[in-house]
């Protein structure tokens, strides 16, 4: 067996290990409302895996592993080891799902208060890189720089694309408002800061950035890119969905802003970036 494929099993395993935890073990352990570190008060989610989260920290959590074990990890399984007709497309959306995972993971190993499953988060998070690294190396054998002369690039993909990069500055809101009153965010719940707006403002938005550079210049690695950030995007939508989801299952009420700022522009983004995804993969397949 492939050194890819054995990467991807213990990813796989390690993925289901933490996101059917997250989901399914729901045992009440505390309860109650506790300071934080900047003498907030804040109520603790109480149960399963995220019991020392707050209350939306670990709403957010469950939701997201809920996401990952119905839509990344079948996909992965089927991408990797059910489909035999591997083409580019295949290989990109592997890649995209491999920086999710990493992303996942990453979130769970710096932002989640340290539990019996930390050392799986570590684990996923070093799975997750080796995955990505073998699976870019993968491209080599499709030949990718002829990939511009053959894809039909629209300038909706250059906007998309200039907005995704965008989306990423919601967080401003939070960060501007710790700046002005001198205190942290509200969602920052127990922990000492945001690893999403670490990962968000530091890596998504220069590599997006970075995509488009690489298109406007006509090389093959802005549409290697610009195709992995279509699929990245699609999933978000399943995440945000699945967090969504466990919002209402858990009776937490977003207020309207929170709504309109955090919610409905990802799911509208994956839903934008599906139409574009189909558009190359339908170029792709007429080569």
């Amino acid at each position: 067996m492939r050194n890819d494929k054995i990467i991807a099993i213990f990813l796989i395993l390690s993925l289901l290990l933490m996101s059917s935890i997250g989901v399914f073990y729901n045992q009440i352990i505390v309860s109650g409302v506790i300071n934080n570190v900047y003498g907030d008060e804040v109520e603790m989610f109480g149960r399963g895996i995220y019991a020392y989260e707050s209350v939306l920290k670990g709403i957010i959590y469950v939701g997201t592993d809920g996401a990952i074990l119905l839509t990344i990890i079948p996909t992965i399984i089927y991408l990797k080891f059910i489909n035999k007709n591997h083409t580019l497309f295949n290989q990109l959306t592997l890649i995209a799902l491999g920086f999710i995972t990493a992303y996942y993971s990453s979130t769970l190993a710096f932002g989640a208060m340290m539990n019996r499953l930390f050392i799986i988060y570590i684990t996923a998070l070093s799975l997750s890189i080796f995955f990505l690294i073998f699976e870019i190396s993968n491209i080599k054998q499709f030949e990718p720089d002829k990939l511009f002369r053959q894809i039909n690039i629209t300038k909706g993909m250059y906007v998309f694309l200039v907005v995704f990069a965008a989306s990423t500055m919601i967080w401003m809101f939070e960060i501007t408002n710790a700046f002005l009153h001198n205190r942290p965010s509200d969602i920052i719940g127990f922990q000492a800061t945001e690893i999403s707006f670490v990962l968000d403002l530091a890596i998504i938005m220069p590599l997006t950035i970075y995509a488009i550079i690489q298109l406007k210049r006509k090389q093959s690695i802005g549409i290697i890119m610009s195709i992995c950030i279509f699929v990245f995007a699609i999933y978000l939508g399943f995440v945000v969905v699945g967090q969504s989801i466990a919002q209402i299952v858990f009776e937490y009420q977003l207020n309207s802003f929170e709504m309109i700022i955090y919610i409905m522009p990802f799911i509208l983004i994956s839903i934008i970036s599906t139409y574009f995804a189909r558009n190359i993969q339908k170029q792709l397949k007429s080569l």
